[in-house]
């Protein structure tokens, strides 16, 4: 069988994974099994993120077995071993370091909401042969194993499973395993059937399992192949991965770090600080880019800004970071924006106690627009003698984009024969330029071209206009009506690449709710502008908690209209339960009328409390748009 993941992958019994080797890490490669192989497996939904062990390793998905903070400024405890030399601990922080064999290691659920959250990948746990046989013509697999097939504890190990190969009548899984077990490489190792599920996978006992991997269905293949995730882990500062992708803060040492079961991110006691992420674009496209945030009680407004490669801005957005009770949240900064590579995106005036944490930047197509031109004239008159100045404003279009450097063509009619007599060009108060004309009071006009490079073009247009002032000097005296004037041409060239024409509205929220009873969760979907409703849909709800009996179950609102009820099915489960609701087309007109559609879902009160990462509410609201 021949199962198609990728634009350009077919499944043929072994799913091509870039291989990393967990000890090609020095610093942290003996306690990195498991953020190695989402490393693995994140490179191969995303060929071009770079990702790397260190940004996984440092994304807040280890139990912290130490009182005072992670051995050699790491917060991965994934190798199970009571030496505390496996852990590299500096000798001034041993006397803290607490060894927790039970309770080392990466924690599932926390892996879990780090994909979520981060990249947008839901996962599920496969409990059988038969799944894991299904599993593997839908993408590679993460397992939770013995390593090298020895069961013992000291020996927990995560692995990625790329295929399974029949050969001579027997059945082999090939795994690309991130450690080398007496001399035998772990890239593409082959492992017969009956080794794997009895002793590697020990029949699913003792806690070894398999999760699938399910990036987004909005995010095809070839908008995953030039995402890119830029985080916490990729940090100039401290001992990130910054050889690709950076993420830098205004003076690190006013900033502190937190880390723990819900993630990790940073967050200053000083008010006014500032934070840059600049991702490594293979590509340049159209791009819609996010943030992701933790939002809490202590956190407020924070403007994000998204720059040039010339530091000129292009878009600027404030956010509000504020939630009453914590939890993850995303905005988007741009919905489709061009960028190329050397573009980033800057947080300033970030108050006191509010965190930074991870900004996206996901590829939507690329910039296939015909090159087009921007070209407008405006000519104002002035009055009298002496300094007198004309204003010229040109209101561009929502969708302008600047391709490349302009000019800006100015005309002269009046008294400008002397060398005294002259006009002074600004754009956006910024001096241009000086335009000594050449006649005096004649019916014709005398011009003159100043360039403007795309960054300067970009900095003056980030408001959406272009504002250019010309003023006389003292010396210009008066002429007869038809000859005291002052002509401008604006002119750039744009990539006004258009919004593809019909398609898919495709967005999930993800919510958790804190304690037992009838608890609900607000889901908010803000609508491109240019939204318009072409069919049905649907509304897809997943849920995470205690949903095993008739009276616990989750009652759902669209703009406070009673949609339906959905049982779930398993109690503090790590996966969720879904159930599809169709929505008619009217429906979802009046619902979007606002420009948003607002999804409440509200448990009964039968419903009791779960531990962490076992008691959410998803929402995937899909439609077709013209």
């Amino acid at each position: 069988m021949t199962t198609k993941l990728l634009s350009n992958e077919t499944y043929d019994g072994n799913w091509d994974v870039p291989y990393i080797n967990q000890t090609s890490d020095s610093e942290v490669g003996k306690s990195a099994c498991g953020p190695t192989s989402i490393a693995m497996l994140l490179r191969f939904f995303y060929p071009n993120s770079k990702i790397g062990i260190k940004e996984v390793y440092h994304a807040g998905i280890e139990n912290y077995t130490y009182n005072s903070g992670p051995a050699d400024a790491y917060r991965n405890v994934g190798w199970l071993n009571g030496d505390v030399k496996v852990w590299q601990a500096p000798a001034e922080g041993r006397s803290s370091y607490r060894f927790d064999p039970d309770n080392g290691g990466m924690v599932g659920t926390r892996a879990i909401d780090y994909l979520q959250h981060i990249w947008g990948i839901e996962t599920r746990e496969v409990r059988t042969i038969d799944g894991v046989y299904a599993a593997i013509q839908q993408g590679p697999l993460l397992a939770h194993v013995y390593g090298d097939g020895v069961v013992k504890s000291s020996y927990k190990h995560i692995i990625v499973i790329r295929g399974i190969e029949t050969k001579d009548g027997d059945d082999y899984i090939i795994v690309n395993d991130p450690n080398t077990w007496s001399g035998i490489s772990g890239q593409n190792r082959k492992v017969r059937y009956e080794e794997f599920f009895q002793k590697w996978l020990y029949n699913f006992r003792g806690g070894r399992t398999v999760y699938r991997l399910i990036p987004n269905s909005y995010e095809t293949a070839e908008k995953r192949k030039y995402t890119v995730v830029v985080d916490t882990g990729h940090n100039t500062f401290g001992s990130g991965n910054y050889h690709y992708h950076s993420f830098q803060l205004d003076n690190p040492a006013d900033w502190k770090f937190y880390y723990g079961g819900d993630g990790d991110w940073y967050y200053s006691d000083f008010p006014n600080r500032a934070a840059r992420w600049t991702p490594a674009l293979s590509s340049p496209g159209n791009y819609q880019v996010s943030v992701k945030f933790r939002g809490d009680a202590d956190s407020g407004k924070v403007t994000y800004t998204i720059y040039s490669k010339t530091g000129a801005p292009r878009r600027t957005v404030q956010i509000n970071q504020y939630k009453a009770r914590r939890t993850w949240d995303y905005a988007v900064l741009a919905d489709s924006i061009i960028l190329e590579n050397g573009d980033y995106v800057r947080a300033s005036n970030i108050p006191a106690g509010t965190n930074v944490d991870a900004v996206k930047f996901k590829f939507l197509s690329p910039p296939s627009g015909s090159p087009s031109g921007y070209s407008k004239t405006s000519t104002r008159s002035f009055s009298s003698s002496g300094g007198q100045q004309t204003l010229h404003t040109f209101s561009l279009p929502a969708s302008t984009v600047i391709a490349d450097n302009g000019t800006l063509k100015i005309g002269l009619r009046g008294d400008f024969n002397g060398r005294s007599e002259y006009a002074t060009v600004f754009v956006e108060g910024v001096s241009i330029g000086q335009h000594n004309g050449g006649r005096q009071c004649s019916s014709g006009y005398d011009y003159k071209s100043f360039t403007l490079s795309k960054s300067q073009l970009e900095g003056f247009a980030a408001d959406g206009k272009i504002a250019v002032v010309i003023k006389n000097s003292s010396a210009v005296n008066y002429c007869g009506n038809g000859q005291r004037y002052h002509e401008v041409r604006l002119e750039f060239p744009t990539d006004n690449s258009p919004p593809p024409s019909g398609g898919t509205y495709n967005d999930t929220n993800t919510r958790s709710f804190s304690r037992s009873g009838s608890q609900k969760t607000l889901h908010t979907f803000s609508l491109p502008a240019s939204t318009v409703v072409a069919d049905n849909g649907t509304l897809k709800i997943g849920l995470r908690g205690d949903f095993n009996s008739r009276s616990e179950y989750a009652t759902v609102f669209v703009e406070g209209e009673y949609i339906g009820q959905h049982n779930g099915g398993r109690q503090c489960s790590s996966s969720y339960d879904y159930k599809t609701f169709p929505l008619s087309e009217s429906r979802l007109e009046r619902f979007a009328a606002d420009g948003k559609i607002e999804v409440t879902i509200k448990n009964s009160s039968a419903v009791n409390h779960c531990s962490d990462g076992q008691r959410y509410h998803k929402v995937e609201l899909t439609f077709s748009t013209q």
